[in-house]
């Protein structure tokens, strides 16, 4: 199923423009007034800002072809039937509207599952062409790409082990080969490695999904702002399980 098919079926408008510059003007003022006002704004909805159906219509673009690629991934078949996993995640441009890395204009599709104990991660994900580390060909995913995914999975990860939204103090990300081809499918996998106090250390690999391939490795520190109860626990369970091993 090529990208590029589904867009043109989706968005069949968009052969009828005869040039760039026909647009809707009236709705193009409106936008960037919007925009504009919006400036410094905290709580400004993400409805205010409408999309333009052509624009809509490459990202549905790519969730369809996302869908029906992960769809055929036997690695990710076994990672949604563990029964030591929470049910699949996915409408993630539906839950996070205008988050950078995620949101309506993310430039590629996900699904994902946690773990019960919400101590690991696992996101399948369709990566799309707007992701090069080219000028002008595609086929190799860019390192910042590669970065915000780590940035964003291994907080959300600290984040849901918390109870909380945690803010990341670093990320260090290590690029081990160059991660193609794109568009392209890659497994992303996450697991905190250990907690100290409010420091939660989660660690990150990019693979193919298939033969083990890593393209990239990462380990993030999330400070979990609040450090109640559940992290609290979980040191005083360490502590007890390392000193009867003791006796």
């Amino acid at each position: 199923m090529l990208l590029l098919d589904i867009f043109s079926k989706n968005c069949v408008q968009i052969m009828a423009l005869e040039s760039p510059n026909d647009r809707d003007e009236e709705a193009f003022r409106r936008f960037v007034s919007q925009i504009r006002n919006s400036n410094g704004s905290t709580n400004v909805c993400s409805d205010e800002f409408p999309e333009d159906p052509v624009v809509k219509a490459w990202y549905d673009a790519i969730d369809e072809v996302g869908i029906d690629r992960l769809s055929r991934e036997e690695w990710w078949y076994k990672v949604i039937n563990d029964p030591q996993n929470l049910p699949v995640m996915k409408t993630h441009r539906k839950r996070f509207p205008v988050h950078y890395v995620v949101g309506r204009h993310s430039p590629w599709y996900h699904e994902k599952v946690i773990s019960k104990d919400k101590r690991r991660s696992t996101y399948a994900i369709y990566v799309g062409p707007f992701t090069s580390n080219g000028a002008n060909k595609i086929g190799t995913m860019q390192g910042g790409a590669q970065s915000s995914l780590f940035d964003f999975a291994t907080g959300e990860l600290a984040s849901a082990y918390a109870a909380h939204p945690s803010p990341t103090a670093y990320l260090n990300v290590q690029m081990k080969k160059p991660a193609h081809p794109i568009p392209g499918v890659f497994r992303l996998d996450c697991w905190i490695d250990r907690i100290e106090g409010k420091k939660i250390y989660v660690h990150g690999k990019l693979s193919n999904g298939t033969n083990g391939k890593v393209y990239a490795e990462a380990e993030s520190l999330i400070i979990d702002t609040r450090n109640k109860g559940r992290i609290t626990a979980d040191l005083s369970d360490a502590i007890k399980t390392k000193n009867r091993s003791k006796l």
